[in-house]
């Protein structure tokens, strides 16, 4: 009589063999077909092992990092009133780089440096072509740039100390 473990491997090895000739899976029919070439088998079984061991180890990775970071998602009644819900602030930057404040205070000190030709107002007014520096299309290059050479050899001024103090 035949023990029951004898028997249970018997037909372990039977199912095993069977699944492994009809599988669709990719190379391990190969376990199967290959006859009598032991070192082909070892190389397969060595193969066929290695990407499952990997697979596992991927799959437990991906589940680790999902359990350390899970993705919450939350579904809320939409019967909320626009207003009531939040919304992220929005800076707006003026194209402008030049303050106000610190420009008339520029011209201001300028006019009363040295006796100007301009009146403040249109100080102010041509200062404007300073802006072509940061915006070349916004103002007639020829004026702006005669307008900057003769405003800083008349002040004795840097532009770097103009831009600043601007």
């Amino acid at each position: 009589m035949l023990k029951f473990s004898t028997v249970f491997c018997l037909a372990l090895k039977e199912t095993i063999m069977e699944y492994l000739k009809n599988t669709s899976l990719s190379g391990f029919h190969l376990l199967h077909n290959i006859s009598g070439e032991k070192y082909q088998r070892i190389f397969w079984s060595f193969f066929l092992l290695t990407g499952i061991i990997s697979a596992t180890y991927v799959t437990w990775l991906n589940v680790e990092n999902i359990l350390e970071n899970p993705i919450v998602t939350t579904l809320e009644s939409n019967h909320h009133r626009i207003e009531k819900v939040p919304y992220a602030a929005v800076a707006v930057c003026s194209v402008n780089k030049f303050s106000r404040s610190a420009v008339n205070a520029f011209v201001e000190e300028m006019v009363n440096k040295s006796g100007s030709q301009f009146s403040q107002q249109q100080l102010l007014q041509k200062m404007k072509l300073f802006g072509g520096l940061f915006d070349t299309g916004s103002v007639d290059f020829e004026e702006a740039a005669a307008f900057q050479r003769d405003f800083l050899d008349k002040y004795n001024i840097s532009i770097k100390e103009t831009l600043q103090k601007a």
